[in-house]
């Protein structure tokens, strides 16, 4: 009796840990190790110098402005992933670009790719220049 009773309560642990790893689609949820990050908290981040920023834009976005000191690449150019392959894995970064759906997707890649951890800027470049 004892080993059916710590059968069925393994068995309701491990369904219990199932659903609690999917979304409300069924599909397995993904740690990342990317986080949204508003523009306040990215300004301090960037002033204690605890990330680097990465613009994703292309050349003639960038054109019209950036966040001083930005690493620049262009997220349309066909060598993009072997460029971000290139950055240091073990450093922090602030990625962003126009409004965000880029940047979003670069620090999904860069997930896949073994970096250690990543922010992607809210609201992008379009949100760093409105408080100009």
């Amino acid at each position: 009796m004892n080993r059916i009773i710590l059968a069925f309560g393994i068995g309701i642990l491990g369904i219990l840990i199932s659903c609690r790893n999917q979304g409300s689609t069924g599909t397995p949820q993904v740690e990342t190790n990317s986080k949204l990050v508003n523009l306040s908290e990215a300004k301090k981040m960037l002033a204690a110098g605890e990330v680097i920023a990465l613009d994703v834009r292309t050349p003639e976005e960038i054109s019209e402005g950036k966040i001083q000191g930005a690493l620049e690449i262009d997220y349309k150019a066909n060598n993009f992933k072997e460029k971000i392959e290139k950055l240091d894995k073990s450093a922090t970064y602030l990625v962003y670009c126009r409004s965000g759906g880029r940047s979003a997707k670069c620090t999904k890649l860069m997930k896949k790719l073994g970096f250690k951890q990543t922010y992607d800027l809210d609201g992008g470049y379009t949100a760093w220049s409105s408080e100009k």
